[in-house]
């Protein structure tokens, strides 16, 4: 039986294959096999077809398991929900693990330097709050009155790899 199967460039046959090698046992020895084919043994050209098929085989299958996952992500809607929890930096919220922001005053002077203001919900969540509108406006502004407050936010929740986002219809 082989142990080992792999297509691999042999040194000693010039444009020789390994199709597979490995040892076995006839009777009471142990037997080294190694089967190699040349290119030109099978013909170069069948070789070829044969390796392409198989690659265009395994190109088709991930394209019928991708195009669908890709279908069924794109057409899930935002969910609509009302948060609670506090409008922080997103750096303290990332590098500090807060629970609740630091100060008010801190949280300002961050988002006055260019940090974004995100949603810390009261479940440990961060939320960055997004437009909906295109070209996309910048959020700092709406949200720089409550910077390390306590807020209500309502609007739409979307996500993607992992990261979650808010369009914010209200926010109080």
């Amino acid at each position: 039986m082989a142990n080992g199967i792999g297509l691999v460039p042999t040194e000693n046959v010039s444009g020789s294959i390994v199709l597979f090698w490995g040892e076995r046992k006839t009777g009471q020895k142990k037997r080294r096999d190694v089967c190699a084919f040349s290119y030109n043994s099978l013909g170069g050209k069948a070789l070829k077809e044969h390796l392409d098929m198989r690659f265009k085989k395994g190109l088709l299958l991930a394209f019928c398991i991708v195009v669908p996952w890709l279908c069924l992500t794109a057409n899930e809607k935002p969910t609509e929900v009302t948060l609670h929890g506090y409008i922080v930096d997103s750096a303290c919220a990332f590098t500090k693990g807060l629970h609740k922001p630091i100060s008010e005053s801190c949280a300002r002077q961050c988002a006055q330097a260019g940090s974004p203001l995100v949603v810390l919900s009261d479940a440990g969540d961060v939320y960055w709050p997004i437009s909906e509108k295109m070209p996309a406006e910048g959020q700092n502004g709406k949200l720089m009155p409550f910077a390390g407050k306590r807020v209500t936010v309502t609007g739409r929740i979307y996500s993607r790899g992992g990261s979650k986002a808010i369009a914010i219809e209200k926010l109080e």
